[in-house]
């Protein structure tokens, strides 16, 4: 052991293993067997498949009698200072640890981040020691659609204390030089987790210091709705479908990225979303190896519920047109309507609609011949779900001289 925590939303320490590598252990709180453990290693998957850049979570048993404390290990105290790890302290922070019939204590374990550690990142503006970061980051797509996946996740505390940048030197970097690596941590109040224990009903459905709403329900005035949430499993907490709304989640603390997310930011999450499977989520949700499997399989029933809420919200042909994988081969356009492909829209009551240059043609299918263009062009196409009776606004394609496609632009209502 190389250090520890007592404070903080979950106690921990550093450790090294035998091969030389540095891990920080976490553990479930005493009383939540599963919970937090679990939150992190499925919520830190299903970022890492989206995209996002997480650290490496081990999920293990842990002997702590198999702990060796270094000589010069440390903690900090109750009034954050910094103190010697005796076997007393070690035992004070164990102490809060669920355990099993055994003895041992469920925990994870997430290696240590490679590079140089420059802190987390800011929610507005850009770092002024990177040169790489060139867009605001309230301005971001991979911040703005994080949104709806957060939304999924009920991923409530992104916030910069739970980022962190490291400096690191690429293969594709100059000697001497290097880039920055943007992380996501803290994914252990994913769910209906919140480290210490279940997440409070209220959160994902107001901010932390919203007077409005408690004024009101102080006054017996109102009942919210989260008030209903149930707990659908102890392994899990509070965390359920029926109450989730896309457009009114939010999280703990306004988040600037999420505040300015567009219908067009909101789209691209809602795909990556969807692009997730039936057999996706019950793989990375085995990878909790729960102690109750009825805890699994209700995780991967809500996730895909609450999947279906965001393709409904998300992929709604009279807001934007819903259409993806656009692709020109030859003579043949080719497209996947996503409402489609989430059962949100019947495939025989869909209706596509291309018009290049002053010609409209109509297909029942996803795909149309396109004749021969001039030079730069540009195709609208609009989707109808409902025979033909509305249509979507439209999607426009950019062409290059060479007839590929150099650009798309959706437009919303």
């Amino acid at each position: 052991m190389l250090s520890g925590k007592e404070l903080g939303t979950q106690p921990g320490f550093w450790m090294r293993d035998s091969t030389g590598a540095n891990y920080l252990v976490k553990f479930d709180p005493r009383g939540y067997p599963d919970l937090a453990t679990a939150a992190e290693v499925v919520a830190s998957r299903i970022l890492y498949a989206l995209g996002w850049n997480v650290a490496e979570y081990h999920l293990f048993r842990l002997d702590p009698a198999r702990l060796v404390i270094d000589p010069d290990a440390w903690i900090f105290d109750a009034h954050n200072r910094k103190r010697p790890l005796t076997p007393q302290r070690l035992a004070r922070v164990l102490a809060t640890a669920e355990r099993g019939s055994d003895g041992k204590i469920r925990a994870v374990a997430s290696r240590r981040l490679p590079g140089v550690v420059k802190g987390g990142f800011r929610m507005t503006g850009e770092r002024r020691d990177d040169a790489n970061d060139t867009i605001p980051h309230e301005q971001r797509r991979d911040l703005r659609g994080l949104r709806v996946v957060a939304a999924w996740l009920d991923h409530v505390d992104f916030r910069a204390g739970n980022t962190l940048d490291t400096f690191v030197h690429g293969e594709r970097d100059p000697e001497g030089r290097g880039h920055l690596v943007h992380y996501l941590l803290d994914l252990n109040g994913t769910f209906g987790s919140w480290g210490v224990g279940w997440k409070p009903r209220w959160m994902g459905h107001e901010y932390v210091y919203e007077v409005s709403p408690a004024a009101v329900r102080a006054l017996h005035l109102w009942r919210p709705p989260w008030a209903d949430v149930p707990l659908v499993h102890p392994a899990i907490g509070y965390f359920d479908a029926e109450h989730f709304d896309p457009d009114g989640w939010k999280p703990v603390y306004p988040a600037p990225p999420f505040e300015q997310a567009t219908l067009r930011d909101c789209l691209w999450g809602a795909r990556l979303v969807a692009s997730l499977r039936e057999s996706d989520l019950r793989a990375v949700a085995a990878a909790a190896a729960w102690t109750d499997p009825a805890a699994g399989e209700r995780l991967v029933r809500i996730l895909e519920a609450r999947q279906r809420k965001i393709a409904e919200r998300y992929f709604d042909f009279r807001r934007v047109n819903p259409l993806d994988e656009i692709e020109l081969d030859g003579g043949e356009l080719r497209f996947r309507d996503l409402a489609v492909t989430m059962g949100i829209a019947e495939a025989e009551m869909a209706r596509y609609r291309l018009r290049v240059d002053d010609r409209t043609t109509e297909s029942s299918i996803p795909r149309f011949t396109v004749g021969a263009t001039r030079g730069d062009a540009t195709m609208d196409i609009e989707t109808s779900h409902d025979g033909g009776g509305h249509w979507s606004p439209p999607l426009r394609i950019s062409l290059g001289g060479d007839r590929r496609i150099v650009g798309l632009e959706r437009v919303t209502r």
